[in-house]
């Protein structure tokens, strides 16, 4: 299973990473801390669903656009 940080979701979203845990957190969306690595992780299928529901516009994890 594949994970994405915070700050990708951040930066994918062109929203500050504070902006989006709070996003996070009032859509109850908990990370998974992976032992050895700081911070939380989070799926990159719930991290597209995030996405999806809070900022439509938003280009998902795996589906990029190629030029």
């Amino acid at each position: 299973m594949s994970y994405v940080t915070i700050s990708q979701i951040a930066e994918r979203a062109e929203k500050d990473r504070a902006t989006v845990v709070r996003a996070l957190k009032a859509a109850k969306v908990d990370g998974q801390k992976i032992p050895g690595v700081k911070g939380v992780r989070i799926s990159i299928a719930v991290a597209n669903r995030f996405l999806a529901r809070q900022w439509p516009g938003v280009i998902q994890f795996g589906k990029e656009v190629e030029s």
